[in-house]
C-alpha cells in the first residue's frame, strides 16, 4: 500500500515514470498475495496516469483489466470508478458515444448507492462530452449541478478538475473572464492539493487569454 500511496503522490507531483514505477511494483506486490480490491485499485491508477501521458490504448486495457476484476468480485464501488475513468479515455479519443454510455452506467450506480462524489465526478465527464459536442451552455449547466453536488464533500482536487472544466467551456463561448475566474481558482486548488504539474498547465492556459 505504502508503493501504491507513493505513486499518487509522485502522480500528482508530475513525476509520472516514478510514478509508474511505483505503482508497478506495488501491483506486484498485490497481484502475489492475490489482493484483487487492492489490484483493481492499482489498475484504475495507472490506468488515469497512461490517461494523463495520452497513452490511450493502454489505459484502456489497464481499466478494462481492473474493471473485470471489480465485476467479478461484485464491487460496485470501484467498478463505477473504473468506468468513469474509462469514460474520459473514450472522450480524450473521441468516441463520446462510447464515453456517455460509460458515464451514464457510472452515474446510475452512484446515484442509487448515494455516493455523491463519483456522481459529481459523473456530471463533471458529462459536461465535458457536452462541450466536445458543442453544446455549451449545457455543458455550463450541468457543470453548475455537479460543483452544486460536491459541495461539502471536500475534495479539492475534483473540485479543480471541475472549474478547470469550467473555464474551457466559459472560452469556448466567448467569456474569457469567466475563464480566467474559474482557472485562476483551480490552479489554486490543485496548489494546494500538491498537483504541481495540473498547476503549471492551468497556469499556461491563464497565460493564453488576451488581457
Amino acid at each position: 500500500m505504502i508503493e501504491q500511496n507513493l505513486g499518487v503522490l509522485l502522480n500528482m507531483r508530475g513525476n509520472h515514470v516514478a510514478a509508474e514505477a511505483r505503482y508497478s511494483s506495488s501491483l506486484g506486490s498485490f497481484d502475489g498475495a492475490n489482493d484483487d480490491e487492492a489490484v483493481s485499485w492499482v489498475l484504475n491508477n495507472i490506468g488515469m496516469l497512461y490517461t494523463k501521458l495520452g497513452h490511450y490504448q493502454r489505459a484502456i486495457e489497464t481499466l478494462e483489466r481492473g474493471l473485470a476484476i471489480a465485476k467479478a468480485r461484485g464491487d460496485a464501488v470501484v467498478e463505477s470508478i473504473l468506468t468513469l475513468n474509462l469514460a474520459e479515455v473514450w472522450v480524450a479519443v473521441g468516441k463520446l458515444d462510447l464515453a456517455e454510455h460509460a458515464c451514464r452506467v457510472s452515474f446510475e450506480s452512484a446515484s442509487t448507492r448515494g455516493d455523491h462524489l463519483t456522481v459529481a465526478g459523473a456530471l463533471k465527464c458529462r459536461a465535458r462530452i457536452e462541450r466536445e459536442r458543442g453544446a455549451f451552455d449545457a455543458s455550463i449547466a450541468t457543470l453548475r449541478i455537479a460543483i452544486f453536488e460536491a459541495e461539502g464533500l471536500e475534495d479539492r482536487l475534483l473540485q479543480a478538475e471541475m472549474l478547470r472544466e469550467f473555464g474551457q467551456t466559459s472560452r469556448a463561448l466567448g467569456n474569457p473572464e469567466e475563464a480566467r475566474l474559474a482557472w485562476r481558482e483551480a490552479a489554486e486548488s490543485f496548489e494546494d492539493v500538491g498537483a504541481r504539474h495540473e498547476a503549471a498547465e492551468i497556469n499556461a492556459l491563464l497565460a493564453s487569454l488576451p488581457s
